[in-house]
């Protein structure tokens, strides 16, 4: 029962999912149509074209894989939130917990989204174990719920803007496409960066990074496939393109063979 309660964050989540299961596909598909509207930039058609190319299958399983920082920074929050409440719940247990969702999100989340999530997670937690120690007076005259509410609206506004800044900057794995240039009629680019959604029938099918635009050219003009992960090129991109905090432990020679970042980095996209 005790490890029931340390992992409540992960089992409230199947236990809803077990009992609500037509709302949580309705959530799942309206989070993928979010998804979808952020890969498209908002265009129908972009939108429609990596569906006839990805296939639905594709997609979905692209956009669950590629929203794992999304779902690793919330947990964190959660588990940070419940490790500040600490209701019933022995505290070596909860360590052990708050640990692995830590190391979880170390992996996988970008360490700015990473400490927003720690910080979301103890602005609940204390404010609602303040609030829990007012006055009765202030019940009385509803000034705990009116600035409960007032702060809850403050943090969750700030939640979704970090979901939304998160699903703009993870969406889909990067490669360079190299081409011969002027080798087919059209005059593909020397490179191409981007997702490649299809090949096969002679073309090859890529979501441009950037633009997000579908492009088309004929395969027999690409020379090479390099895989590439996108950096941050300073203003805000140093926030929401910031690397995972895995990456910067591992950064030393020294721990060279478990550095995350194997992957060249990507050039600048062309907007």
């Amino acid at each position: 029962m005790s490890w029931r309660l340390a992992l409540k964050p992960i089992l409230d989540i199947f236990d809803w999912y077990k009992g609500n299961v037509a709302a949580g596909t309705l959530f799942l598909a309206i989070f993928l149509v979010v998804k979808g509207y952020v890969l498209a930039r908002g265009d129908l058609s972009t939108a429609l074209g990596i569906l006839q190319y990805a296939g639905l299958t594709s997609v979905v399983i692209a956009g669950l894989l590629s929203s794992l920082p999304i779902l690793a920074a919330a947990m964190l929050a959660y588990t940070v939130y419940r490790t500040v409440r600490a209701l019933r719940v022995p505290a070596g247990k909860l360590v052990a917990v708050l640990l692995g969702a830590i190391v979880l999100s170390a992996v996988f989340t970008p360490w700015t989204f990473m400490a927003g999530a720690i910080v979301i997670g103890l602005v609940i937690g204390l404010q609602r174990g303040i609030f829990e120690r007012l006055p009765e007076s202030w019940r009385v005259w509803g000034i705990q719920l009116a600035v409960g509410l007032v702060a809850e609206l403050a943090i969750g506004l700030g939640a979704v803007y970090a979901v939304i800044a998160m699903l703009y900057t993870v969406w889909l794995p990067h490669e360079i496409v190299a081409f011969t240039p002027g080798a087919v009629k059209g005059q593909p680019p020397a490179q191409q960066v981007g997702y490649v959604l299809a090949e096969g029938d002679g073309w090859i099918t890529i979501l441009t990074s950037g633009g997000h635009q579908i492009v088309r050219y004929k395969d027999s003009a690409v020379t090479s496939f390099t895989l590439c992960e996108r950096s941050p090129h300073g203003g805000w991109s140093d926030v929401s393109d910031a690397t995972t905090l895995w990456q910067e432990i591992t950064t030393p020679a020294s721990l060279k063979s478990v550095h995350a970042a194997a992957n060249k980095m990507c050039p600048p996209a062309e907007h």
